[in-house]
């Protein structure tokens, strides 16, 4: 919308415009009515004149009616621009593009039903940036705990493949590795439940 705006629709009613646009189309009507009878009366021979077999005269109420239906229509015009233009904003955000708005809008109604479109549009706008944001942090720790379960099953292979070949020189070795793998084993199974329990939640 423009910066210059009709003076009818500067915060005014769809109603009130109609009304308005009524009534000076009906007074402008009316007004070119008296003027055409007025230069019938002032010009007698005009009245009788002919078109396509009618008194000139017989044609004023048909004017009088164009004169009345295209003054509405100019005035009434500009609440049809701002339908218009609200239609077309909503069907640009119904597609999806969430970043579009509806322009400022200066009829009542459709002022206050613009606001609360987008309104509506911000706060799922920010709907969507919190759940990218929730979703980039789950992925992050999703791919920090399989990291971390290399390092207990990496320590697990090693020492069973250590206790497979023998390759120890006294029983405290042995101890130790054995010790070892319990450990990476606690923490590996830790790692799980907790992928685990995340699976569940996830889920409800």
């Amino acid at each position: 919308m423009t910066d210059r705006v009709p003076w009818l629709l500067k915060n005014s009613s769809i109603r009130s415009n109609i009304v308005l646009s009524f009534g000076f189309s009906f007074v402008f009507a009316n007004f070119m009515n008296f003027m055409s009878m007025f230069m019938l009366s002032a010009f007698p021979y005009l009245a009788e004149l002919q078109i396509y077999g009618l008194y000139l005269s017989q044609f004023i109420p048909m004017v009088s009616a164009v004169f009345f239906i295209l003054s509405f229509f100019i005035l009434t015009h500009p609440i049809i621009k701002e339908v218009v233009a609200l239609e077309s904003a909503i069907d640009t955000i119904s597609d999806g593009d969430f970043n579009h708005r509806i322009p400022p809008m200066h009829l009542i109604e459709l002022k206050m039903f613009s606001l609360q479109v987008n309104s509506m549009v911000e706060h799922i706008q920010d709907q969507i940036a919190n759940e990218r944001e929730s979703e980039s942090a789950e992925k992050e720790w999703i791919e920090q705990v399989i990291n971390e379960l290399h390092t207990p099953l990496d320590a697990i292979i090693r020492n069973l493949g250590m206790l497979k070949r023998h390759s120890y020189q006294s029983e405290e070795d042995h101890v130790q590795i054995v010790h070892e793998t319990y450990t990476a084993a606690y923490e590996l199974r830790k790692l799980i439940n907790d992928l685990s329990q995340y699976a569940r939640l996830s889920s409800h």
